[in-house]
């Protein structure tokens, strides 16, 4: 019979006695909520870009990239090199070897002449026709069926030169030295020898044209 009463009270006190305890709840939420609202209105908020990115952005302009994970930009590549850039360097390259190599038949410039004194004296059936060609020293060189007609030749030296063969009709050789000179076949017509020391050691006389007239001084000294 007591059970029965305690489960009688028991059904009756505890609905009662809910309401009462959710009514306290709320008056303790508005509190915590209105706390977090003053915090958070007390609390200065970051700005959501900077200064300067405002000013890019009213003006217009782009935004600033970002920098690169290793902090410094990126050097600028080197474009490749042109296929058609490469051919035109040898071709140029190509032109300068032509100086050293002329064609068959082609009159050699001043340089070339040089530059075949420096390195092989093979004028053997090259082109020296009309060249000034004054004071040089042509020792030893091959001059075998080279064409030096109307060559400016004075004073030259071609002493212990090879030059059978050549045409030097018209050249102008006063007082060239052609000691120890092979001249066996070469072309004299018209060619100027006044003063100049033969083969035999000979001094051509003065209007010596085409061949060497004896003159006084018959002969010098090696």
């Amino acid at each position: 019979m007591r059970l029965f009463i305690i489960f009688l009270l028991a059904v009756t006190l505890i609905p009662a006695m809910a309401p009462a305890a959710s009514s306290q709840v709320p008056a303790v939420l508005p509190q915590a909520s209105t706390a977090s609202l003053q915090a958070s209105a007390a609390t200065p908020q970051a700005p959501a870009t900077n200064v300067k990115e405002e000013i890019n952005a009213a003006l217009g302009l782009p935004a600033r990239p970002a920098a690169n994970s290793g902090g410094c930009p990126e050097p600028p590549k080197k474009p490749a090199a042109d296929k058609n850039t490469k051919k035109v360097v040898h071709r140029s390259r190509a032109v300068k070897n032509r100086e050293h190599e002329p064609l068959l038949g082609e009159r050699l410039t001043i340089s070339q002449v040089l530059k075949l004194l420096k390195t092989t004296k093979n004028f053997a059936g090259k082109n020296l026709s009309g060249l000034k060609l004054t004071g040089l020293d042509l020792s030893k060189c091959n001059f075998k069926g080279a064409d030096l007609s109307g060559a400016e030749l004075k004073r030259a030296n071609f002493m212990e030169a090879n030059l059978e063969t050549a045409d030097l009709s018209g050249a102008d050789m006063e007082m060239t030295d052609l000691r120890l000179t092979g001249m066996k076949g070469a072309r004299l017509e018209n060619a100027r020898l006044d003063g100049s020391i033969w083969p035999d050691k000979r001094i051509c006389a003065k209007n010596s044209i085409g061949l060497c007239r004896e003159s006084a001084e018959t002969s010098v000294s090696q």
